[in-house]
């Protein structure tokens, strides 16, 4: 909002909000308004849009429901048009505490490389020492024993019938979510509503974003990787994420490596093109994106977190652009992006940015001291049995 004030002018920037729990057709309904209204207020004929996050639901809810007349540009900053593993995961019953997951999370989000080194530090130990399969194990015998009353008596009736939520459950969870989550005919009203979010907005974004730039809107997707999402279990704590939503997901379709992990060295990008797709840390195939001309991603940036400076500026310029922009069109912000905490800056990611350091830290040494003193314990306990 900063960013657009100062770029716009006060007058020129407006802020919409909605409930993230009812249902994103309604609210697509009051940002019609919305934008009528602030259309009368400026006189304009056509307005710039960017959402975020769950805006990305309402953003695409609006194009199936009143088109893109009243809109010059859109841009999806970290949504979740496609839906997200974790709620997927969750209402389709599938959880488990994943320590490890959990405290390589809160690594990350300190934001300082040492605090960083230090948790992931403690959590070899931890892991070594067995604390956290024990804490694991433990956790996730309560929760066993308790999963059918945790979902009957708190998931179903608190979240189970929040429209919101369900417009983020992905396509590949979405009926047995509904299976797990909704029974009976007290539920058919909302299974009417969600199929219709579902079957028309979700599964059809692809199309209703290649209408709005067939009718002259510009269209611009953001998406952030490599961070773990909520470590609710195995599946979800696997995924590339922004910290919360799955970057296949935010993309519109990327193929991902697993987090941690890479495409490998044989791998050849999915759809042939003339251009390569393929990121420099080899974790992100952006060929089979939706638009992947028009999808940036930014290696280590957390959900929705721009911060005000460069990473905006970005935002800005894409809101501004008079045509259509690629991720060809300017050296500055080709498709894969990696932003530096410490000096504020976006930087183009590269093979240099990427490349591991050839000098170990402390805690590097001290992980390796770790896993060797593990594996000489576990010999000789083998051993004196």
């Amino acid at each position: 909002v900063r960013a657009g004030i100062e770029e716009f002018g006060l007058e020129n920037t407006f802020f919409f909000n909605y409930d993230w729990r009812k249902d994103p057709l309604v609210h697509a309904d009051r940002l019609n308004d919305f934008i009528q209204m602030v259309k009368e207020q400026g006189d304009y004929d056509r307005i710039a849009l960017a959402a975020f996050s769950m805006g990305g639901t309402v953003t695409c809810s609006y194009l199936y429901k009143y088109g893109s007349d009243d809109l010059d540009t859109i841009i999806l900053c970290s949504t979740a048009f496609q839906g997200t593993s974790c709620v997927g995961s969750l209402f389709s019953a599938d959880f488990d505490l994943s320590l490890s997951s959990l405290w390589h999370r809160l690594a990350l989000l300190t934001r300082d490389d040492t605090w960083e080194n230090v948790v992931d530090y403690l959590n070899v130990v931890l892991e070594e020492a067995g604390v956290n399969n024990f804490l694991e194990t433990f956790a996730n015998g309560i929760t066993d024993n308790l999963k059918g009353r945790i979902y009957e008596e708190l998931l179903i009736p608190v979240f189970g019938h929040m429209p919101g939520l369900w417009a983020l459950v992905p396509d590949m969870n979405y009926n047995s979510a509904k299976a797990c989550m909704l029974n009976g005919t007290e539920s058919e009203k909302l299974v009417a509503r969600i199929d219709e979010y579902h079957y028309n907005v979700q599964n059809k974004a692809e199309k209703l974003l290649n209408d709005a730039m067939d009718n002259g809107t510009t269209v611009y997707v953001l998406a952030q990787y490599n961070w773990p999402s909520l470590p609710i279990s195995d599946y979800v704590s696997e995924r590339n994420t922004d910290n919360l939503i799955d970057v296949e997901y935010a993309s519109g379709g990327a193929y991902s490596a697993l987090l941690g992990e890479t495409l490998g060295e044989d791998y050849v990008q999915k759809v042939p093109s003339e251009h390569n797709y393929i990121s420099p840390d080899n974790m992100i195939d952006a060929s089979t994106c939706m638009l992947p001309e028009q999808t940036w991603f930014f290696r280590g940036m957390g959900h929705v977190d721009y911060p005000y400076g460069e990473s905006t500026d970005f935002i800005m310029y894409l809101a501004r652009s008079e045509k259509q922009i690629t991720v060809f069109d300017n050296e500055n912000y080709p498709q894969f992006l990696t932003y530096d905490y410490d000096n504020a800056k976006l930087m183009p990611l590269t093979e240099e940015t990427v490349a591991p350091t050839t000098t170990d830290t402390i805690f590097d040494i001290l992980e390796k001291i770790t896993h060797a003193l593990a594996s000489i314990t576990k010999t000789v306990f083998e051993s004196l049995i």
